[in-house]
């Protein structure tokens, strides 16, 4: 479960990489909206103070509080790249931009893969309960985590 959190945590790390690069690229080789640029960059350097921190304090409302901003950056960000026609004068811009739409795509994959074994967890805990209790004293107040997927 850990190794899966990890992944998931990784992965959307690289996305922000991506597009901070992708960003820094455009505007070191294209014409660009400058009032529309700061606001990505903000947009971006903002965006992890707004996720999730670990898999013990995961709720509903995190989640969706920073899939909303992901969503709104990765919209703007393709407004942006649009605009700029970034394709055309950024040599590297395309290559950034389809690593980050597999990035993306690829969140429900790393977050199904998260689920599965937080059930596996769950379910252990709750079926072993006073079995795990007696292995170790803290083992009776593990408590069930919160999945991404609806329960």
């Amino acid at each position: 479960m850990q190794i899966s959190w990890s992944t998931l945590i990784e992965s959307d790390n690289l996305k922000i990489q991506q597009i901070k690069d992708l960003l820094k690229n455009i505007s070191q080789s294209c014409k660009y909206d400058k009032t529309l640029y700061t606001q990505l960059i903000n947009q971006e350097e903002t965006l992890l103070s707004k996720r999730y921190t670990d898999p013990d304090s995961l709720t509903n409302d995190q989640i969706d509080f920073y899939d909303s901003a992901t969503d709104s950056l990765l919209t703007d960000l393709t407004l942006f790249y649009e605009k700029t026609h970034a394709t055309t004068c950024c040599l590297s811009c395309d290559s950034l931009e389809k690593r980050i739409d597999s990035l993306t795509n690829e969140v429900a994959t790393l977050r199904r893969k998260y689920d599965n074994y937080t059930e596996e967890y769950n379910a252990l805990i709750i079926q072993q309960k006073e079995a795990l209790s007696t292995i170790k004293s803290e083992y009776k107040n593990l408590k069930p985590r919160q999945l991404f997927s609806p329960m």
